[in-house]
């Protein structure tokens, strides 16, 4: 049964205005680069329910005309790139399930236990992985870009796959041994997907997927946006689409996946509005879904966890460290807690990319490596704990999230 869509999340005030952001700066800068573009690109379009029959491996593509006419002077479509039908890499069979702490390194994706043994899942570096609440797991490859390969979000959506294997999400199904393409790139030049998050949202499992577009008939800084997709993984269609969430200076920053509620943050010049959706896809009312300035309502950027409170970090006045994480009741905007960040590396030379996710009672903040230097332990938080707690730290590094539920082995 389809889930009922109702009417798209409030939208801001206003449209953002018009400043160039250097893809280099997009690993740390992400955060504070994005909002109200977002909800004038729901006011443009709608949300849309895509009913109708789909092939379970590869979204709908947006038709493209061939740019081999374009005048003179006029925006070119970058050139076609080398593409691959090699299976991306192998899981790694292990026996029946596999719990603990999800970990994305440079040596792949495994699950590590409390007693810090580790089991590996993909053998290979991955830009995103993430449970689906029932055994299996969804992942993508790194993204090739023009300053390297890349994990980022933003880079996922806005930036072209180089190959085939880049441009597909993959699916490891609880009990699988391979995984199998989910959601594939139609066109790597004009119509390509970026895995944003998954998890179970009811009573099934889905995917949150980018679908970046390349128009050259628009400005050369505006020429790359994105929508933002929902998929059911077991019926292979589209449940949700929201056009042009990412474009120039606008954008989604954070998105968690729980069982009753799907939650983004829209954000850009400034400004940002968190969405939160039910299990129904239908908008949720809160007093963080009102779009504020920072100086004037913080509800923090980051995770979202399973009773609606944000988990977001702060930095210290040079932004060269992380100094707290704080928690906010989405539905007040009220700060209910607030933890010290004991051990932040230096991340004044962007060495480290700054992951939060939030579930249950915990919270794990975690830095993953963005160029040489050392590993950093992750943070867990015990979100139960008195305000001003310490974190215990975790024998994982690089990004470190918390399972939904044990992955399935055959």
């Amino acid at each position: 049964m389809s889930p009922a869509i109702a009417d798209a999340p409030q939208a801001a005030a206003r449209a953002p205005g018009r400043r160039r952001l250097k893809p280099a700066t997009l690993a740390v800068a992400a955060v504070v680069a994005a909002v109200v573009g977002i909800s004038v690109g729901l006011v443009a379009g709608s949300l849309s329910s895509s009913d109708g029959d789909q092939d379970s491996s590869a979204p709908t593509s947006r038709s493209s005309e061939d740019d081999s006419t374009a005048t003179a002077g006029s925006p070119t479509k970058p050139t076609t790139k080398t593409t691959s039908k090699t299976k991306s890499g192998s899981a790694i069979a292990q026996a029946g399930e596999v719990d603990g702490y999800l970990v994305l390194d440079d040596d792949g994706v495994h699950v590590q236990g409390a007693d810090g043994k580790r089991s590996t899942i993909v053998d290979h570096p991955v830009a995103a992985a993430f449970d689906d609440g029932r055994g299996g797991l969804v992942f993508q490859d790194l993204r090739s870009t023009d300053h390297g390969l890349s994990a980022s979000m933003w880079d996922l959506a806005t930036q072209q796959p180089a190959t085939e294997e880049e441009g597909t999400i993959w699916y490891l199904p609880a009990g699988v041994a391979e995984p199998q393409p989910l959601i594939t790139s139609p066109d790597l030049d004009q119509d390509w997907v970026g895995l944003v998050a998954a998890g179970r949202l009811g009573d099934r499992p889905v995917a949150v997927y980018a679908r970046g577009a390349f128009d050259p008939e628009l400005g050369e800084a505006e020429q790359f946006e994105a929508s933002f997709v929902i998929r059911d993984i077991e019926g292979g269609r589209d449940l949700l689409t929201i056009p042009q969430a990412w474009g120039y200076e606008w954008g989604i920053d954070d998105v968690s996946v729980r069982e009753d509620r799907i939650s983004y943050l829209s954000s850009g010049e400034g400004m940002s509005t968190w969405n939160f959706l039910d299990d129904q896809l239908r908008p949720i009312t809160a007093a963080c879904t009102v779009t504020y300035e920072y100086d004037e309502i913080d509800c923090g950027s980051g995770s979202v966890d399973d009773r609606g409170r944000i988990a977001s970090v702060e930095y210290s006045e040079t932004q060269e460290s992380l100094t707290d994480l704080r928690i906010v009741d989405s539905g007040t905007a009220s700060e209910v807690a607030r933890y010290p960040v004991v051990g932040s590396p230096y991340l004044g030379e962007g060495g480290y990319s700054v992951d939060i996710d939030a579930r249950g009672d915990q919270a794990i903040v975690s830095f993953r490596q963005l160029a040489s230097g050392p590993a950093q332990p992750a943070l867990l938080f015990d979100l139960t704990a008195p305000a001003g707690s310490e974190p215990t730290p975790l024998g994982a590094t690089g990004r470190v999230l918390l399972l939904s539920a044990p992955l399935i082995r055959p």
